[in-house]
């Protein structure tokens, strides 16, 4: 084995001599101003900033008022649980439109110091909670509002009725022909209102 090792070190030195290269039996310390530039510089993989994971977030249309009719507007809700996009829904919902909105004439039926929340969340009804306005508004007022919650709501998917509550104690909501029901809500019961079904009517 040592012979092979002799042998093959005689073989490089007499390929690298043939080849006019000097091979030197001691290290030599060069001198850095005659190294070419940049080869004495450590090499560093150039380092890049993870990308920031964006929140997932989803555009779902949030009802309001223009004119005698509702109009959805896209509102970006976090992508999260049903529970979780309820809840910004109707936080969207308590938030107006914005000032954008308002110049354009869309406005909501909502009052100001109305409260909107999620009691429960049950085989896709949602119970929506009523508080913070004792005042009762206009029949078409009312029916303008419970519009908005119900087909906002209820485009978020998974839930597909509504039921109103205050006090804790379910309320007779109105429906677009003026009657009452107890029964849990659903878009179909406020299609009539939708703008572009709205404007139909008189065609």
């Amino acid at each position: 084995m040592r012979a092979r090792r002799a042998l093959l070190v005689v073989t490089v030195l007499t390929v690298l001599t043939s080849c006019g290269v000097t091979v030197q039996r001691q290290p030599q310390t060069l001198d850095p101003s005659s190294v070419p530039y940049g080869l004495l510089e450590p090499r560093t993989r150039p380092s890049v900033a993870p990308a920031s994971p964006s929140p997932r977030a989803a555009a779902l249309p949030v009802y309001f008022v223009d004119g005698d009719a509702l109009t959805e507007l896209p509102s970006r809700v976090p992508d999260g649980s049903t529970l979780d996009r309820v809840r910004a829904v109707l936080h969207a919902l308590s938030a107006g439109p914005g000032s954008s909105e308002r110049a354009r004439g869309i406005s909501t039926a909502i009052p100001d110091r109305l409260r909107l929340g999620v009691s429960s969340l049950r085989g896709g009804t949602a119970t929506v909670a009523l508080s913070g306005d004792p005042r009762d508004p206009s029949a078409e007022e009312s029916t303008l509002a419970v519009g908005q919650i119900v087909l906002s709501v209820t485009s978020v998917v998974g839930v597909d009725r509504v039921r109103l509550s205050r006090g804790g104690q379910a309320i007779d909501a109105p429906l677009v022909d003026g009657s009452l029901t107890s029964a849990p809500l659903t878009a179909a019961d406020y299609d009539a209102l939708r703008q572009s079904a709205a404007s139909g009517k008189g065609r």
